[in-house]
């Protein structure tokens, strides 16, 4: 072989043996430059517009006060109501006693106007001013008036919790052992002696009894009086008490006192059968002396010879069983 040529043939591929070398470190340099980029960051997600929020509800305005001292206590009450609602917008005393005088009206109203430097800058104070000049007798006192001679009557024992409640509220500083009693005082004797057998000793648990007592006895008078005689009240047979729901062999009673049985809550009903039972016999005996003596004088008997005519039938007139008195042909009858 020429020795140029071979010269040449290894010239030739000593070149391309540099360029495989160039190409080489360059991808390595690329490489390594990957290797110490952080990976490429995903696109951010579509974010939908954000909703608006809705406004909160509204609850009724108060009602407009006038000045009179019987209804500032549940105006004051109606106002409390709507700060807690409007918690945000009505946090400050000046934004309270600005929405309380838009709601004054009358007397109220030119009261408020001729304060002049003796405005109240707190809620407390423009409470206590409005007391003071509208309710000069203290609601507490004639709330306590009210509780002397709050009694259950014929209304319900439902009707009784509500309104002693409401009254009660108006007397913070009247003590538990006072506000039970003026609660037993008032309820129906029956579920007042419930509350004292079981030795209830706070109001809620007596308001809890009552109310449990009440009900039960509201639920089973019906079915009583619709089913069983009044002579045959003492047999737990006269009224199926399982059927009542609720109602188990022993009820649960108020926190802190004895469950009402079957068997108590029978003798309680069966006790205002009786006691019902009692009142009409003596109403129709009164009325049968009444009607017996009536009689014995207008035909000159005695009221023995009055029912021995009853019991025969006989005309109180001629004595005849054949016809009535009214009917007698022989004397102006009663009529």
């Amino acid at each position: 072989m020429d020795p140029a040529a071979t010269l040449a043939a290894m010239q030739q591929m000593q070149l391309q043996m540099q360029q495989q070398a160039h190409l080489i470190s360059q991808l390595q340099q690329q490489l390594q430059q990957q290797q110490h980029q952080p990976p490429p960051q995903p696109p951010p997600p579509h974010q939908p517009p954000a909703a608006v929020r809705p406004s909160a509800p509204r609850i009724p305005s108060p009602p407009i006060y006038e000045g009179r001292a019987t209804t500032l206590d549940d105006w004051l009450s109606a106002l409390r109501q709507q700060f807690r609602w409007y918690d945000a917008a009505m946090a400050s005393d000046a934004d309270r006693i600005r929405f309380g005088i838009t709601h004054l009206k009358g007397p109220a109203l030119d009261w408020w106007e001729h304060l002049g430097a003796a405005t109240p800058a707190t809620w407390t104070d423009f409470e206590s001013a409005l007391r003071s000049r509208f309710q000069p007798v203290t609601s507490a006192e004639s709330t306590r008036s009210k509780l002397l001679a709050l009694s259950q009557g014929k209304s319900s024992v439902h009707d009784y919790i509500a309104t002693f409640r409401r009254l009660v509220v108006a007397v913070p500083d009247m003590s538990e052992a006072d506000r039970l009693f003026q609660f037993t005082r008032g309820l129906a004797p029956t579920i007042a002696t419930q509350l004292r057998v079981h030795g209830v000793t706070t109001v809620d648990a007596a308001i809890s009894m009552a109310a449990r007592v009440g009900s039960l006895g509201e639920l089973a008078a019906p079915q009583a009086r619709s089913v069983v005689p009044a002579a045959a009240a003492t047999s737990s047979s006269d009224m199926d008490l399982t059927n009542v729901e609720g109602l188990d062999s022993e009820t649960s009673g108020a926190e802190g006192s004895s469950p009402v049985t079957q068997a108590q809550l029978l003798v309680m009903i069966n006790a205002m059968r009786n006691e019902r039972s009692s009142n009409r016999s003596k109403e129709s005996k009164n009325g049968r002396k009444d009607v017996t003596a009536a009689i014995a004088k207008r035909f000159k008997l005695t009221p023995e010879q009055v029912r021995e005519h009853f019991d025969k039938g006989q005309c109180f007139n001629c004595h005849s069983t054949e016809h009535s008195s009214r009917a007698c042909p022989k004397k102006v009858s009663l009529n």
